[in-house]
Order: structure tokens, then sequence, then C-alpha cells
């Protein structure tokens, strides 16, 4: 059964290479990635040289993109019900 224990992070939460795991049932057959989904830079790079005004624009991550794709995680709940149903 799908679970809905992901928290909701700012965009920079994750460290640079780390991931998000989102509990789900591995019978849907169904695995979300998402790119762009954090703001995260490693230390080293410097922020790149830009202000951290810009870190917070759409140059800097796909904002909404790991809220969506939390909530499509959550979509996916695998319902014991014929397909016909599941338009209902």
């Amino acid at each position: 059964m799908m679970s809905d224990t992901a928290v909701p992070m700012p965009a920079a939460a994750l460290a640079p290479g780390e991931v998000e795991v989102v509990s789900g049932d591995p019978a849907t057959g169904m695995l979300l990635l998402c790119d762009h989904a954090s703001n995260a830079i490693p230390p080293e790079l410097e922020a790149l040289g830009l202000p951290p005004a810009q870190l917070e624009r759409h140059i800097a991550y796909d904002i909404g993109a790991a809220e969506m794709t939390r909530a499509m995680a959550r979509a996916l709940v695998r319902r014991p019900c014929c397909r016909i149903f599941r338009g209902c």
C-alpha cells in the first residue's frame, strides 16, 4: 500500500547527490524520477557565483517539480477493484 510519508521539503533541503525516497507499492510497476527538483549546488562550486536570490528562480531548478512528483506518487495507490471502476 502506498505510504504518504514524504515530508514536503524546500528545494534546497537535500544536499547535492542525495535522493528522496517516497515509499510506495512496487506492485504498481511504476518508478517516478524527478530531475531538476532541487537547487542544491555542491559547496565547492561556490553557488556558481550566483547571488542567493537567483537560486530561488527557475534558472536554478524546476519550481514545483518535487511537489508534483510527490503528488503523482501518492496517486499511484493500487486499488483492489476491477479497472472498470477506477475511473469512477
